[in-house]
């Protein structure tokens, strides 16, 4: 099963986490992203999963308030 999420561990950018969250319209499209960057420093990759749950939550709440009209645009 395919989360819309994504962490990068500094695969692309040296000493940054990076951690990504879709957010899907009504229609289960997804048209957005929630993520959060930082230095290994104060992003380390212990926190990523704890981030990663934050996030996840956050973009619920955001789906919860979506207008029910972007699954007319085909979101």
């Amino acid at each position: 099963e395919q989360r819309g999420a994504g962490v990068n561990l500094g695969e692309v950018v040296p000493r940054i986490t990076s951690v990504a969250v879709a957010i899907r319209g009504p229609a289960g499209a997804p048209f957005a992203a929630l993520v959060v960057s930082g230095p290994f420093e104060l992003l380390p990759r212990e926190r990523a999963e704890e981030t990663l749950a934050a996030i996840e939550r956050e973009v619920r709440q955001i789906e919860a308030r979506l207008p029910p009209r972007l699954a007319e645009l085909g979101f």
